[in-house]
């Protein structure tokens, strides 16, 4: 786990303190903030299409959970009916 860790962030934190030192120089400079600004945006729409394609598989998996767990409900339920209990009984009291 630990490297996986590693071999994910460990590239782009020398990334970002070898290449730290010329920031400066770069921020003037159009073109590069232009291209900046274009990643952005495309890491924006790739993060919301991924979003929309996560939503659509999981709405499903959600309704035959909620589906699951009402059956389950019911079926506690009515044993706990079969056995005299359940809320408002009052089953072996007098």
């Amino acid at each position: 786990m630990a490297a996986a860790a590693r071999g994910i962030f460990l590239p782009v934190y020398l990334v970002v303190v070898l290449l730290a030192s010329s920031y400066k120089r770069w921020t003037k400079n159009p073109q590069l903030n232009a291209f900046v600004r274009g990643v952005a945006a495309a890491a924006t729409g790739a993060i919301a299409g991924a979003v929309i394609v996560l939503a659509r598989r999981s709405v499903p998996t959600i309704l035959i959970c909620q589906s699951c767990r009402a059956v389950s409900m019911e079926g506690s339920r009515a044993r706990t009916d079969r056995l005299g209990g359940g809320c408002g009984s009052s089953a072996g009291h007098p």
